[in-house]
């Protein structure tokens, strides 16, 4: 006797009915059009499946070379908020089974949650368990999940990862067709409010820059006027030491308009590159810290530079060395001024499976104040501290690091250590995704 297949429902929506998957699509794509705000895309995109082909969605997306989980959904309202504390705002790490969804760029299904079944994705993608996230799947209660990577002009954005609760069938291979093309369809209105955001950034940062570089311009040059003035006046009583002060002063602002100018000049190379390193090769990250460092070492008088052991045991990376050792050198320098007398680390580590090497500069100095944390790669950003704001410096440097990572397709991120000290890393493809 030949068995008769069952029809496929899930909460009254018939996966494997042509009429109501194509309505379906057709409300999400115009969902999904309704807003160009990024944060708002981003939380309809965690609602879009639910709860018509799942009961919670989870949007992770790629954020300075790491996966990370940003918005969520739930089909019981009251459990939403539960949700997002736990898969959002904890900051726990997404599962192996999401990582490796974004490195493959193929869906994953488990069918049957089990922590056995974690810790199997974790050692085979080699990534921690991260004990936040074992917690929040057992208070959530997943029984099944899919994740699909979300890919938009062939870059991978993040993953959308959806969880079937106790009571639901489990994902199966059926499911497929159409996920995957409400993923495409996710990615393409994700992709397209990020670029809608960038260009609205672009235009205001534009707008500030000129302000500000003005600004910047006119303080050394209104400096070296009023010195070349006092000293051209024909009644002027200066002494030899006062007029040795007023030429050293004068010196001092033509340096600084030389800095300000240089570093204006390497911003406008790169943007007007549209920050693609033009000459990338295999390096090894101990070779190119050491190289880095062997052309600043002069400037750090006194200051002891420890290079951990770990960096000769990583795998290489695919960088335009130049531009990195620029990225290098601002970090140390940065740490060489705003912690004075510290000592300077620089070790690294492989994450994301092995397809992302980080760089760390770290040292021992106050660390960063917590409002300065958010705009501290911001161009001229000097911190709101009057210790930190009164440093010398062009408050480039950091904004200029940031636009050669991210033009590796990188990351860079600045925080804290416990128990004091700043630190910064720098995230890098590794040889596996050149």
């Amino acid at each position: 006797m030949v068995g008769i297949e069952k029809p496929r429902y899930f909460r009254g929506f018939r996966v494997d009915n042509c009429e109501q998957a194509a309505k379906f699509l057709m409300r999400a794509s115009e969902g999904l059009a309704r807003s160009l705000d990024y944060e708002t895309t981003l939380q309809t995109v965690a609602h879009v499946a639910v709860p018509y082909l799942t009961d919670l969605g989870i949007v992770e997306m790629v954020q300075d070379g790491r996966l990370k989980p940003v918005a969520s959904a739930h089909t019981d309202a009251r459990k939403e908020g539960l949700l997002r504390k736990l898969a959002v705002t904890s900051g726990a790490d997404s599962p192996a089974n999401a990582v490796r969804a974004l490195r493959t760029r193929q869906p994953v299904i488990v069918k049957t949650i089990s922590d056995r079944l974690l810790w199997e994705f974790a050692q085979q993608e080699r990534v921690p368990v991260d004990p936040r996230t074992v917690d929040g799947i057992h208070q959530i209660g997943p029984e099944s999940t899919i994740s699909m990577p979300l890919v938009a002009r062939g870059r991978t954005l993040g993953v959308l990862s959806l969880a079937r609760l106790d009571g639901s069938p489990p994902f199966e291979k059926h499911d497929l067709p159409l996920i995957r093309q409400l993923a495409h369809q996710c990615a393409q209105a994700v992709d397209n409010a990020r670029l809608y955001h960038q260009a609205t950034e672009a235009a205001r940062a534009r707008q500030e820059f000129i302000a500000t570089t003005s600004h910047e311009l006119r303080r050394p040059l209104s400096e070296i006027k009023g010195f070349v003035t006092t000293l051209l006046q024909s009644n002027a009583q200066c002494d030899g030491a006062t007029r040795t002060d007023f030429l050293r002063e004068i010196d001092r602002g033509a340096d600084c308009l030389d800095a300000l100018i240089g570093d204006l000049l390497e911003m406008s190379r790169l943007e007007n590159a549209d920050c693609t390193p033009v000459q990338r090769d295999l390096i090894r990250p101990d070779v190119l810290v050491c190289r880095a460092l062997d052309g600043v070492r002069v400037r750090l008088s006194g200051v002891e530079v420890e290079i951990g052991s770990n960096l000769r045991r990583l795998p290489a990376v695919w960088v335009d060395a130049r531009r990195i050792h620029q990225v290098i050198t601002n970090l140390v320098e940065n740490a060489f001024k705003y912690a004075p007398g510290s000592d300077i680390r620089l070790w690294g580590r492989v994450v994301d499976a092995g397809s992302t090497v980080e760089i760390a500069v770290e040292d021992d100095g106050p660390g960063i104040p917590v409002e300065d944390l958010e705009h501290i790669f911001d161009s001229y950003y000097r911190g709101a501290t009057r210790d930190r704001s009164e440093v010398p410096g062009t408050g480039l440097g950091l904004a200029i690091a940031r636009t050669i990572v991210q033009g590796h397709g990188g990351g860079i991120r600045a925080e804290n250590r416990e128990g004091g000290g700043a630190r910064f890393v720098v995230s890098l493809p590794s040889v596996a995704t050149a």
